[in-house]
């Protein structure tokens, strides 16, 4: 269950932070927190590196009482562009994988893993990504990364995910929507409770979890890998929604 920020006090949460990674009071006026209860994240804006660095190596706090762990990770800037590895080992440390990552004629700004997914985000310096890239020896394709709603796969909420829900309740099928204990949901019809359609919550098409699309288009000029063959970068067209520079949940 996740940390429940609805109701954090955030002069408390901001004074934690502060301690927790060892920030001078005159440091601690330098970073701004504000929370949106409806995702459940906190938001920090500090204009500091090395300040942004301490904090983003938290990995648990506590509010109300309650401890809970935390991923605390620095917002890509404007002038970059994201891709994705599929079947990366879950849980990869983000350093490691970072270590270990490589993409020639481009300069890789951070990399982590997704959650507790197998899939990984680098961001790359520029408006462009590699059609491949190297991890570890292998060579995987790098696809656009593009970002859905937000989805809870144990109470099919769009807005926040499984591993940050602050409910306790019976989890829901994503077919019906009913509770799976209830005792007419053996014979039940598929319909998203979120938009009415006739496929389930959890379905990666239903409108209600589209954000903006990511097109991309071939780079005219190509690099090579040095005896692995041709890397044809992509092109990302879309514009980056602005974001404060750390976000944690």
């Amino acid at each position: 269950m996740g940390l429940n920020l609805v109701f954090a006090n955030l002069s408390e949460l901001h004074h934690q932070l502060c301690q927790t990674a060892r920030l001078s009071p005159k440091e601690a006026t330098t970073f701004i927190l504000r929370v949106d209860p409806s995702k459940n994240l906190a938001f920090l804006n500090c204009r500091d590196k090395t300040r942004a660095e301490k904090i983003g190596s938290i990995s648990s706090i506590s509010t109300n009482s309650a401890t809970g762990r935390v991923s605390i990770y620095i917002s890509a800037t404007h002038d970059t562009s994201k891709g994705v590895f599929h079947n990366i080992p879950p849980g990869t440390d983000s350093e490691y994988f970072l270590k270990h990552l490589s993409a020639p004629g481009y300069t890789i700004t951070s990399a982590r893993m997704i959650g507790k997914t197998g899939t990984a985000i680098i961001t790359f310096m520029g408006t462009y990504i590699p059609r491949d890239g190297i991890y570890s020896g292998g060579e995987h394709r790098c696809r656009p990364h593009r970002p859905r709603a937000q989805f809870c796969r144990k109470f099919l909420a769009i807005g926040h995910r499984a591993d940050i829900c602050t409910k306790t309740s019976e989890p829901l099928c994503p077919k019906c929507g009913k509770g799976v204990q209830e005792e007419d949901h053996q014979d039940c019809l598929t319909q998203c409770i979120n938009c009415g359609g006739n496929h389930s919550a959890d379905d990666k098409t239903c409108e209600k979890r589209q954000l903006r699309k990511a097109h991309y288009r071939t780079k005219p000029t190509t690099n090579e890998y040095s005896g692995v063959g041709s890397l044809t970068p992509s092109k990302i067209t879309t514009t980056p929604a602005k974001r404060s520079p750390t976000t944690w949940k």
